[in-house]
């Protein structure tokens, strides 16, 4: 009878419904008290080398990601990755392409008008699949539409609201080490 009294007495303690709740942090205190730890394993924020693949959009399914590119992360700094993650990604001023129109401009030095599926195939072969070694760091936010909006407000498309992040891109590397100029 007393293990049953002793398993229950520490069920009562250990399972309370407080613990089965959401922690509620002050968003002053992320990046302070609190360090969030993006889909890379790293800090938010923390520059790192990485190496991915360029992985098509189109090919994950989701209608929200049809024209762009995302990175399968395979390494980042010296370590494997056995769960790679595929990153959404933007970049500043570096010759790599987060989404087709990005691609067609980057290959043909001009923006494009609109692209038809086979333009679109002839455009991304040799890209998607195509590995890089990049200098890149991870940025998140909370983003999308709130399950609790009023039945009179204005509704849009777009995913649950919910954390998200996504990759800056720095730098490519021509080789492991080796800035692109």
């Amino acid at each position: 009878m007393k293990p049953f009294v002793f398993l229950f007495v520490a069920l009562a303690i250990f399972l309370p419904e407080r613990q089965l709740a959401q922690t509620r942090v002050e968003s002053s205190r992320l990046g302070k008290d609190f360090v969030i730890i993006g889909e890379l394993g790293v800090p938010l924020g923390t520059v790192t080398e990485i190496d991915a693949s360029i992985v098509s959009g189109r090919s994950l399914g989701s209608k929200g990601l049809t024209s762009d590119y995302l990175l399968k992360v395979t390494k980042v700094g010296t370590n494997s990755i056995a769960k790679s993650p595929t990153c959404r990604f933007q970049t500043h001023d570096v010759k790599i392409a987060s989404d087709v129109f990005a691609l067609y401009e980057l290959k043909n030095g001009k923006k494009p008008g609109t692209l038809s599926n086979t333009q679109i195939t002839e455009l991304e072969r040799g890209y998607v699949g195509r590995a890089f070694h990049l200098l890149a760091y991870e940025e998140g936010m909370f983003t999308g539409v709130p399950q609790n909006l009023p039945a009179d407000s204005v509704s849009w498309q777009d995913e649950a609201f919910g954390f998200r992040s996504h990759l800056i891109v720095l730098r490519v590397f021509e080789e492991p080490g080796k800035p692109k100029m």
